[in-house]
């Protein structure tokens, strides 16, 4: 499931650990220094550093579980970026084992 503006996310990365903010918006394309453009990406203001790249971004649903809808791939001064877990299924051409 891809989230929806202004949804809480979390991410749980290496560097920074468990973080939270909320999705703030998504761009249609947008320049990665290693993968060129990347398309239909969204980002939110949690914390993130260096190290945190292919961390999991999830949310919670109703019953608490954890609904994964992304992976977090990079920031800029404002924002952190993640690639929605629809991309990643399509792209890789698999089903992640939660979600």
């Amino acid at each position: 499931m891809d989230p929806n503006i202004g949804w809480r996310v979390y991410k749980s990365g290496i560097s920074t650990g468990l973080t939270s903010g909320i999705v703030q918006g998504k761009v249609d394309e947008i320049a990665h220094p290693t993968f060129g453009k990347l398309y239909d990406q969204y980002y939110a203001d949690y914390e993130s550093a260096e190290g945190d790249s292919g961390s999991p971004v999830f949310t919670y649903n109703m019953f608490g579980d954890r609904i994964l809808v992304g992976i977090h791939w990079g920031a800029s001064n404002i924002y952190r970026y993640f690639s929605p877990i629809s991309g990643v299924e399509k792209d890789l051409n698999v089903i992640p084992l939660t979600r």
